[in-house]
C-alpha cells in the first residue's frame, strides 16, 4: 500500500502538532499499523455511513480521529481532528 495525504489533512496535522508535538509519535504509529493492515480494538477502525460512506475512520486516542479512503493501492489520509472537528457537531 502507498500513502497520500490531502492538503486539508496536512494543514490540520500541522496545527495539531503545533499544539502537542508528542502526538506525532502516536499518529505515526497508527498510520503505520494501517499501512501494515494491522487492526485491533483500540484503533476502532470502521467504515462511515451516510454522506461520509466512502470514508473510514481510525482512532489515534479517545477523541482524535483520522478519516481516510482507499483508491486503488493507495490510502489517502483526508482529515484529522477531534470527533467534533471531523464529523461535525451532532
Amino acid at each position: 500500500m502507498r500513502l497520500r495525504t490531502t492538503d486539508n489533512f496536512d494543514q490540520r496535522l500541522k496545527n495539531i502538532l503545533r499544539k502537542n508535538k508528542s502526538l506525532g509519535i502516536e499518529i505515526q504509529d497508527v498510520v503505520q499499523q494501517l499501512l501494515n493492515g494491522e487492526s485491533n480494538d483500540g484503533l476502532r477502525l470502521h467504515q462511515l455511513e451516510g454522506d461520509l460512506s466512502l470514508f473510514w475512520s481510525i482512532s489515534i486516542n479517545d477523541d482524535l480521529r483520522i478519516l481516510f479512503y482507499s483508491q486503488n493501492d493507495t490510502i489517502v489520509l483526508s482529515d484529522i481532528g477531534t470527533h467534533k472537528e471531523v464529523y461535525g457537531e451532532h
